[in-house]
């Protein structure tokens, strides 16, 4: 091969170790912006795991064996560091984003064996790095860049030419951890075995090396039946029976990933990347695994309706492999396969677009939201929490719709309004109600158990706030989501309730419903 005329070549080493470090650095960058911010469920799976590590078990409320962690791995690294006397909350930051400095360095790595020039490897792993996406959920507290790490290293391993033993095993081993990870790992576990059958020289020691993590799996999954008395975690039951409705909006969902104009680019680039890939007998199968994947994935998060997010959680497992198809837009080739240069163009291109659009979006949007909306959330959570276990005896229950830092930080025996943590609600009916997203919760149940407090969702306001004058005279502001609007109706029936503000020294206050006996639950109109 004439090198002098190769039109995709390495070129100088330098330049592949800039782009690596941008796309490194940009990954950094964002994580430390979004530091502060740790989503609401992360603190269920830390207080799973401090009652662990306390020796309760891995319970929500003792004595009610319900599983509402939907990591356990997580769970059981969350109850390590709570062992040792680290913050959970700092250990799962510094843990997630480790596990995304190793996903974009993985990217690189696995397209250099593929046979990618070193800068278009290197342009692949800022697509990923540079991510909103996998920016936010690296430090967002919860098990969800470490899952996206073993599912792709799984893949990555599996596409591998040779498929030998050792490749059985450890894409095994891979997606054995990303099954106890999430709910849908053991789905990738299940479809990649059938990878090894291939060849039949070492078949079946393939496929009994391959078959060796399962036995964990089959494990756990025998531990949780018998000790949750269930065959799947809680969250399963909590997304099932929503029919039609659940997969329309799982579908809006995937709209609004693919229509952020980042994505857009990001998906330009794959696809480019999985034509070219097609094209090279080397590259076919690898691109096809990986292909696959992706639809299986996307076919997931669409039938349990997506999460909701702007932010886009469920989507971080296919940055790696959509960055990988990407890759294949750049790979060695001789000069006369002149057809592939417009297919790396246009991958360079698209990332030339994705890189500042995401970073745009991380800017101008989601950290103003982020600051204005999420933190305050979190904090008046925080602090609710540790008013509360300053000041109310043991044997108080609390309801809430915000099953996280609220229970974690109180140690009150709690009602998750929404099921993630409730076995009755998560196996009943999702509510007639049609508006807003759907989630299952049925107040009937949570008022019947007679809660000595409900904190309202979103009931914190700041020194200051001028909206929290107008909450006091009119409480039925605070009632947005169907959730509330119900809740806020059967207690003003009930008339055990009153609704009032918990006072923070800091002149902050949270509204709460406390029960006292007989009396207006409400005052104002609606």
């Amino acid at each position: 091969m004439n090198v002098a005329r190769d039109p995709l070549r390495d070129g100088p080493r330098w330049v592949a170790g800039l782009i690596l470090a941008g796309a490194l650095s940009a990954l950094v960058h964002g994580a430390v912006l979004w530091w502060p911010r740790t989503v609401d469920d992360a603190f269920i799976i830390y207080h799973y795991g401090r009652n662990l590590a306390e020796g309760l078990g891995p319970v929500y409320n003792p004595g009610e064996r319900v599983e509402g962690y939907s990591s356990p791995l997580w769970m059981l690294g969350a109850a390590a560091a709570i062992a040792a006397r680290i913050d959970p909350v700092a250990a799962a930051k510094a843990a997630g984003l480790a596990c995304s400095v190793w996903l974009v360095v993985l990217v690189h790595g696995g397209l250099r064996r593929a046979g990618v020039v070193a800068w278009g490897s290197g342009l692949a792993a800022l697509l990923v790095g540079s991510s909103f996406v996998l920016q936010i959920w690296s430090v967002s507290g919860l098990e969800t860049s470490a899952y996206a790490l073993a599912l792709f290293g799984g893949l990555l391993r599996a596409a591998r030419p040779e498929r030998g033993p050792r490749d059985a095993l450890v894409a095994s081993a891979a997606l054995a951890c990303a099954a106890l990870l999430r709910p849908e790992g053991p789905l990738f576990w299940l479809a990649v075995a059938p990878v090894f059958f291939g060849a039949p020289a070492g078949r079946w020691r393939r496929l009994s090396l391959y078959a060796l993590p399962g036995v964990a799996l089959a494990a756990h999954v025998t531990w949780r039946w018998t000790y949750y008395g269930v065959p799947l975690a809680n969250t399963y039951y909590v997304k099932s029976g929503g029919g039609s409705r659940m997969w329309r909006q799982g579908l809006d969902g995937l709209a609004g990933f693919a229509s952020d104009p980042s994505h857009l680019a990001f998906l330009a680039a794959a696809a480019a990347g999985l034509v070219s890939a097609l094209r090279r007998p080397s590259s076919r199968r690898a691109a096809t695994i990986l292909a696959l994947a992706i639809l299986l994935h996307l076919l997931f998060v669409v039938s349990v309706g997506d999460d909701g997010l702007r932010v886009h959680r469920f989507y971080v497992p296919v940055l790696a492999p959509l960055a990988f198809l990407a890759g294949q837009t750049f790979p060695r080739t001789e000069a006369r396969e002149r057809r592939t240069v417009p297919l790396a163009a246009l991958g360079a291109l698209a990332v030339a677009l994705a890189v500042p659009l995401s970073l745009r979006t991380l800017h101008a949007e989601l950290l103003p939201e982020m600051r204005e909306g999420a933190l305050p959330y979190l904090e008046g959570n925080v602090k609710l929490g540790r008013h509360l276990a300053a000041t109310r005896p043991p044997a108080t229950v609390i309801a809430v719709a915000a099953a996280g830092a609220i229970p974690f930080y109180s140690r009150l025996r709690a009602i998750d309004m929404y099921g993630l943590c409730d076995a009755t609600i998560a196996h009943g009916p999702f509510p007639s109600e049609r508006r807003g997203r759907l989630m299952k919760w049925d107040n009937a149940y949570v008022l019947g158990r007679r809660p000595d407090l409900i904190a309202v969702n979103r009931g914190y306001f700041r020194a200051g706030d001028p909206y929290a004058a107008s909450v006091a005279d009119r409480p039925w502001l605070l009632a947005a989501a169907p959730l509330d609007r119900d809740l806020f109706e059967r207690l003003a029936r009930d008339g055990a309730y009153t609704l009032a503000p918990i006072r923070f020294e800091d002149g902050s206050r949270f509204y709460v419903f406390e029960r006292r006996g007989p009396g207006p639950a409400l005052s104002g109109s609606r």
